[in-house]
């Protein structure tokens, strides 16, 4: 008698980004969007505010493409000699699909699968409703961190540290406005900080933009008059 066994049935199974992330195997990946037309840019293992910021521009530094970048959707573009303070600077640039205008860029040739990949500022975001060009049109949708009271616009401001520069915006979710302060900034002068900045973003006067902290301790809130003095004297040495 011969007993005959049958063999499990074997299964491949190939997976994308998207569908890993579905099944678990890529935990909390983050998709970013072109800012001007909306088409999908690239999909990355962390936020846009914890990544390394490049003093020279402002860019977004990714040290590892190869491991923090889990999908890339732009096309390659062309090589671009830029003149520095300090000598040149060769780029090779990474362009949206859809409207072909810069997104990223990085040092190294576009074979060479070393070396880090630079996201230019202001050029990706997570949400889909932020396009330029529909902007430009009004036909845009305005996110619900920004909107029309009694007494003037609201903007919800989610402030993190580790800006270049004094200050810049990071993204505009449809919950609040990602913004980025520099590390050295007294944390008793962000808010002031903040509203130099928009006052100088909008071209209006600093009296008309006015900030109030909503998530500090009262510990930290807790501030003496002679403080606010010092403060009051210090702050316009600290925001040049």
């Amino acid at each position: 008698f011969f007993r005959v066994h049958a063999m499990p049935k074997r299964e491949t199974k190939n997976y994308t980004p998207e569908t890993a992330f579905v099944e678990g195997l890529i935990h909390d990946p983050f998709t970013f969007f072109c800012v001007y037309c909306s088409e999908f840019a690239i999909i990355l293992d962390v936020p846009l505010e914890k990544l390394p910021r490049r003093k020279t521009d402002c860019a977004f530094v990714i040290p590892t493409p190869e491991t923090q970048l889990h999908r890339n959707n732009m096309e390659e573009g062309d090589c671009k000699l830029l003149k520095r303070e300090k000598g040149t600077e060769r780029q090779y640039r990474w362009l949206c699909r859809g409207c072909k205008l810069v997104l990223a860029y990085r040092s190294t040739d576009f074979k060479d699968s070393g070396g880090a990949l630079y996201l230019k500022e202001g050029a990706v975001t997570r949400n889909t409703a932020i396009n330029l060009t529909a902007l430009a049109e009004k036909t845009v949708n305005i996110p619900e961190c920004i909107c029309v009271t009694e007494i003037g616009v609201k903007v919800i401001l989610n402030v993190t540290m580790g800006a270049p520069v004094p200050c810049t915006v990071v993204d505009i979710l449809n919950k609040a406005v990602l913004l980025q302060v520099k590390s050295s900034i007294k944390k008793e002068i962000i808010h002031y900080l903040i509203e130099k900045f928009f006052a100088t973003l909008l071209g209006v006067q600093e009296t008309l933009v006015g900030v109030t902290v909503v998530q500090e301790t009262e510990k930290e809130s807790e501030t003496s008059l002679a403080m606010q003095e010092l403060l009051e004297a210090d702050k316009e040495k600290v925001l040049e």
